[in-house]
């Protein structure tokens, strides 16, 4: 790769510090970052006196955090605080079962206060599964429910709610094919109640695996024997009107426009990887853009790099409201979650996510133009290629991280999320320093870093280029494709992927007209590109028949009419409920769910609201969906779409 982003991309490696990331996350590692805390303020003050070293000036900006807060439609909560906490089993055994100065993660956060020092709880043991129905026969009220099979507190919320309950324990490990219950032992999850305005607030604690078993044992010989488990507990947590804050540092350009680079900075004490590793990578790039510009090593900024630090999703939601309209001086950006973890110890390769469909652009080719020079590490034994000490891969979108906010195309900044999956320490207390590979760490901020400064300092000579990168990504994908053919519907699916790629590929050249404002010369270029692509894509392909794929989801009926979404900021499908304000209407969006299972995933909701834009029907949106799901059923689509124009999120274009 003969290019200045080669060049430059060598010169910001060079001077990214391993040294110097190490020791900054071992000192963030040191707050307990709960979104809206004091231990988060603190954190934040801490990363502001890094950029300051740098010579680079931060600020903290601060949005409510109450009960009744809503973020651009994402709703709020109060601030949280809490010093010390603790439960200790007292029959039929005496010893500690969690403390909160001993390990954080031993407090389900978000946990309101409690004093049973001098009067022991029962513990009912929640062995037959996680639904209401299981204990009809069972007395919860005024006790401490033991729960095993718990993922989110919200999904045993009857236990408080309808039985009774003054407080929970739970011992739950994610599970997933990349680790098990007993690959985590001593591992406690992380874990936080996500509280509703106006209904009841309990506490909770958290156990390891091997712990929760011993309480297990405990729990049926105290039933033996005719009693309960008994425990006394405290917690001085409380929940305040407070301030949300964002951390956000500016490297000014020529121009108003801006390169955003975000990162979360919550998460409890300790929490490596995730996401303390996002955030030092971030503090770094911008430490070494500012001091290589300042040194003239690089060239000045044509457009600013906003760094933004803020706690996940909350914090941009908060960000992005206040903005307004504003937002449109943000071009693009870069999202940094889990970025450091140590291949050698259960974390999968560094990927940068590809972008949804609906928000077609060059920047993720070009930042896999950079992974690729970046990988280029270690000769081979002949000397005759280069190859990549590091698992890095580009990968297909994902959600999950603050990404999904931005590159919504109704908010438009197109931006690729760089992080590690699978990570065998996920959200549990296993998630420490010693987790993180310094490697990994320089190679991911270095990423990040030439990222920003590339899109930051764009120019005509590059399209060529990354055009290269964006062709053979294409191709690579098309073949896959082909190579996965079928018959019938299946072959009528194939081909619809298969067209919207190559379209995919055509309109991301359309995006370096943003970069390059009134250059006589942007048309012509990106008409060359645009047709170097058709020709890649007919010389391995061939003609797609469009009739095939315009057949999956016939434009008749019902499925003819054309829905408007009538929000800006993305909806947060899962917590849609809390910001419902009745009853029945919740009801009505559990039985959709209930109805529809996979056929109302996530992804399906998210990319049906990216395409609603008033000037497609339902069947055409269906299609597109249907490129990146599976599973779509267009009339779950339609009953969705039904319920959101009943919430008032979306309405029927004319």
């Amino acid at each position: 790769m003969n290019s200045n982003i080669c060049k430059n991309t060598s010169i910001i490696a060079d001077h990214v510090s391993k040294e110097r990331l190490m020791r900054n996350l071992s000192l963030l590692c040191g707050y307990h970052r709960i979104q809206a805390s004091p231990g988060f303020r603190a954190a934040a003050d801490f990363c502001c006196d890094l950029l300051k070293q740098g010579h680079i000036q931060g600020e903290i900006l601060s949005y409510p955090a109450m009960e009744t807060s809503v973020y651009g439609g994402y709703p709020g909560f109060q601030a949280w605080k809490c010093q010390e906490a603790w439960c200790d089993l007292v029959y039929p055994a005496q010893y500690r079962l969690a403390d909160f100065s001993g390990n954080s993660m031993s407090l389900i956060q978000r946990s309101i206060a409690c004093d049973h020092r001098d009067q022991p709880l029962d513990v009912v043991l929640l062995d037959r599964g996680s639904q209401e129905s299981d204990y009809a026969d069972v007395d919860f009220q005024g006790k401490v429910a033991f729960v095993r099979k718990m993922y989110k507190p919200g999904d045993v919320r009857w236990l408080w709610e309808n039985r009774g309950a003054v407080g929970i324990i739970t011992d739950h490990i994610n599970e997933n094919p990349g680790r098990s219950r007993y690959d985590l032992l001593d591992c406690m999850t992380y874990t936080a109640f996500t509280w509703e305005p106006g209904r009841p607030k309990i506490f909770g604690f958290v156990l390891s695996p091997r712990e929760g078993d011993i309480l297990a044992a405990h729990c049926r010989a105290a039933a033996a024997e005719g009693r309960c488990a008994q425990i006394t507990c405290y917690s001085d947590g409380a929940l305040y009107d407070g301030t949300l804050d964002v951390v956000s540092a500016y490297l000014p350009g020529k121009t108003p426009k801006e390169i955003v680079l975000t990162a979360h900075l919550c998460h409890p004490r300790y929490s490596a990887n995730d996401n303390a590793s996002g955030v030092v990578a971030a503090l770094e790039a911008m430490r070494v853009i500012a001091k290589l510009v300042e040194e003239e090593k690089l060239a000045p900024l044509k457009y600013g790099i906003r760094m933004l630090l803020v706690p996940e999703f909350t914090g941009t939601y908060a960000y992005l409201d206040a903005l307004g309209k504003q937002r449109g001086q943000m071009l693009a950006g870069i999202n940094l979650d889990m970025v450091g973890g140590a291949q050698t110890t259960g974390y999968g390769p560094v990927i940068l996510s590809d972008l949804p469909r609906s928000i077609p652009s060059f920047v993720v080719d070009l930042g896999a133009l950079i992974l690729r020079q970046l990988d280029q590490e270690m000769p081979s034994m002949g000397g005759n290629f280069r190859y990549s000490m590091i698992n890095t891969l580009v990968g297909k979108f994902s959600g999950g991280s603050d990404h999904v906010v931005y590159a919504d195309p109704f908010v438009g900044v197109p931006m690729p999320m760089l992080g590690q999956w699978p990570d065998r320490n996920y959200h549990t207390s296993g998630d420490v320093v010693s987790v993180i590979d310094p490697a990994v760490l320089h190679r991911s901020t270095s990423l990040a870093a030439s990222y920003v400064y590339a899109l930051a300092t764009l120019g005509a000579e590059d399209i060529p280029v990354i055009n290269d990168m964006a062709i053979s990504r294409m191709v690579a994908d098309l073949a896959e494709l082909r190579a996965n053919g079928g018959e019938g519907r299946q072959a009528a699916l194939q081909e619809n992927r298969e067209l919207e790629r190559i379209r995919f590929c055509e309109k991301s050249c359309l995006d370096y007209a943003r970069f390059l404002p009134g250059d006589p010369a942007i048309t012509p270029a990106i008409e060359k590109e645009q047709a170097r692509i058709r020709g890649a894509a007919a010389s391995l392909i061939g003609e797609i028949n469009e009739a095939d794929a315009s057949s999956l989801f016939p434009a008749q009926g019902r499925y003819l009419c054309n829905p408007r979404r009538l929000f800006d900021l993305p909806l947060q499908h899962g917590k849609l409920g809390m910001m419902l304000q009745n009853d029945a209407d919740r009801e009505a969006l559990a039985q959709c769910d209930a109805k529809w299972g996979v056929a109302l995933g996530f992804y399906i909701k998210h990319f049906m609201c990216c395409y609603a834009d008033g000037t497609r029907t339902l069947a055409e949106i269906a299609r597109l969906v249907s490129v990146e799901a599976d599973n779509v059923d267009i009339d779950a689509l339609y009953d969705y779409m039904e319920l959101l124009c009943r919430f008032g999120y979306m309405e029927l274009a004319q």
